[in-house]
């Protein structure tokens, strides 16, 4: 594990296995967390297409059969539209709580040509969403962080429920390290995008920090298994580090 907090990739099986630059430099403001996070993704801060053409790779390699996924979070799925191109996928449902997001999530999927079943509600809690539908592959990204530890086992819980035999879960997430205090997290995390998300402002740097210490409640790679493992999962494997150590 890199030096630095970590965001990364884990897939979860379901036999019993957890699979678990600048050319033009531009200095920006933003009004929202929301706006700092798409800016964010926008300039590849935090490894999206290097995430999402692991998740491809992954799934080429696993599935050789048509598959039914499950993206929880899926916001506009513009990545995962495009990481699913060329796969044998057969349905896609997306959870997201944003009308506005589904709807750009639909014009995305149409353009990959991919049968679509979009809802809105909380992706966290998504049982009552699905009813007895189970998925070969769920996708979760950047948002198990955000939950308290007691959320995050219910979460597991309910992807094992709604995962078929020898499914996956792939999940890419904020991590801290091992027995990391959440104040040292924190700090780090701060000073990581101080010193190198070169588009973000002072007073943008200011709201990323405020939103940090509201919201942020990270595992590290082993409290996370552990959580996995309280839900009926076995084994993790790591599927992608990027070169920073932050993102996997």
């Amino acid at each position: 594990m890199a030096d630095e907090h970590t965001h990364q990739i884990r897939q979860f099986q379901n036999n019993g296995h957890i699979a678990t630059t600048h050319p033009n430099m531009k200095v920006l403001s933003f009004h929202s967390k929301e706006a700092i996070y798409h800016h964010a993704i926008e300039e590849n801060y935090m490894a999206h297409h290097e995430i999402h053409t692991a998740i491809r790779q992954h799934i080429n390699t696993v599935y050789d059969k048509p598959f039914s996924l499950l993206d929880l979070g899926c916001g506009n799925a513009n990545f995962t539209s495009k990481s699913l191109q060329p796969t044998l996928i057969k349905t896609y449902t997306g959870i997201d709580q944003s009308a506005e997001a589904l709807q750009a999530a639909q014009q995305n999927l149409d353009q990959a040509n991919i049968t679509a079943q979009l809802i809105q509600g909380d992706h966290t809690a998504f049982h009552s969403l699905v009813g007895d539908q189970k998925f070969r592959v769920m996708i979760v990204g950047f948002s198990l962080y955000l939950l308290p530890k007691e959320e995050k086992i219910r979460f597991f819980t309910e992807c094992k429920a709604h995962l078929r035999k020898r499914g996956r879960v792939l999940v890419y997430d904020v991590i801290r390290r091992h027995h990391e205090e959440r104040d040292d997290y924190l700090k780090r995390y701060y000073k990581h995008a101080a010193d190198n998300w070169p588009t973000l402002n002072s007073k943008a740097l200011e709201q990323l920090a405020e939103h940090i210490n509201m919201s942020d409640h990270p595992e590290s790679l082993e409290s996370l298994t552990d959580i996995a493992r309280q839900a009926g999962f076995k084994r993790a494997e790591l599927l992608y580090v990027d070169s920073s150590g932050f993102h996997q």
